[in-house]
């Protein structure tokens, strides 16, 4: 018996992707997560629009309206992203002294951001140079795919350094601000890695015919794929992980209502 699906893979993923989106929102405020973390909720948001806009409205524009659409809303994802990120390092590193959020923040940046100088081919510079639509939309396109690479470098480094000092700081394995890193840092390696892995390909792969270079879009689509599929793992995580309160919450309550004076017969 063969299964029939009226789905293909990329079709599948979004919805699978789409829906996990939905139900981290539906976490977040449902659970008064929101209040905490309002620059993760606002990244949430953003992302969510962002995938239901490039399904609904993909094809329907023309080409310079869709680009301009959807490289603006790349260019709010990574900054989203980068501030979803450093709210969750301020919040994971509190307790550390000023002098220590210093240095310890300033060697992160340099390393991020050395890393997103030295990867990759960088575009020449006549492709900027001039005015128009068309260069503010390379520009656009540039920002994006770079602050996207900084905010997965800077999630990596912290998720590593949470790992063995956060629980020392107040923030241990079971703490929100913790697993969100977590979660933060392996999407980021994972994205890393396929980036890296798709440059060394395109660059020492040349097609010669037809065939190979179908064959080569085929990789690019099944390495896409296992990025969304990773993607699709760490919103579980993260859902998961806001759904269940943190150790001692539950008891936060209940200890400060026994604390408070029993009022009084003139109260």
């Amino acid at each position: 018996m063969h299964w029939n699906f009226a789905f293909n893979a990329a079709q599948t993923i979004w919805m699978l992707t789409f829906a996990a989106q939905l139900v981290l929102l539906v976490v977040l405020l449902g659970r008064d997560r929101a209040r905490l973390f309002p620059l993760f909720t606002l990244c949430t948001v953003l992302v969510t629009f962002r995938w239901l806009a490039s399904r609904l409205l993909f094809q329907r524009l023309s080409p310079v309206a869709g680009n301009l659409l959807f490289l603006s809303l790349a260019v709010l994802v990574a900054l989203a992203n980068l501030a979803f990120v450093t709210e969750l390092a301020l919040k994971t590193f509190k307790n550390a002294s000023r002098k220590t959020k210093l240095i310890g923040g300033g060697v992160v940046l340099i390393l991020a951001v050395t890393m997103v100088v030295v990867w990759g081919p960088w575009p020449g510079w006549k492709t900027f140079t001039g005015s128009g639509l068309l260069v503010a939309l390379r520009m656009m396109q540039l920002v994006a795919q770079r602050g996207d690479m900084l905010t997965s470098g800077l999630a990596v480094e912290l998720a590593i350094l949470a790992a063995f000092v956060g629980r020392s700081l107040g923030a241990g394995w079971r703490s929100h601000r913790q697993l969100l890193l977590i979660g933060a840092g392996t999407l980021g390696a994972c994205e890393l890695a396929i980036s890296g892995i798709w440059q060394a390909i395109a660059t020492h792969t040349i097609p010669h015919t037809q065939d190979e270079y179908f064959r080569l879009l085929g990789l690019r689509d099944k390495l896409n794929n296992a990025n969304s599929a990773i993607y699709i793992v760490v919103l579980i995580w993260w859902l998961v992980c806001l759904w269940i309160d943190e150790p001692g919450a539950a008891d936060a309550l209940p200890a400060s209502a026994e604390s408070a004076p029993a009022p009084t017969p003139e109260s």
